[in-house]
């Protein structure tokens, strides 16, 4: 978690990922956390990726718990 403040998530925290449906991880990374009213230093991603690859990501955050 570094040096970020607020201090993101672990994306290993069974618990709180279990209650985040995929559509909602898809757009965090695809619009940024202020889509989803979180923090705005997440940048969104939709000019970088496709939304194949971004629902790659979200298939590998579901693996990590």
């Amino acid at each position: 978690r570094g040096g970020f403040t607020p201090h993101p998530r672990s994306l290993a925290d069974q618990e709180y990922m279990m209650r985040l449906p995929d559509v909602y991880l898809f757009l965090v990374i695809q619009k940024g956390g202020a889509y989803v009213g979180k923090n705005s230093l997440m940048p969104g991603w939709e000019k970088s990726l496709t939304d194949d690859e971004i629902w790659g990501i979200v298939a590998y955050i579901r693996r990590l718990p």
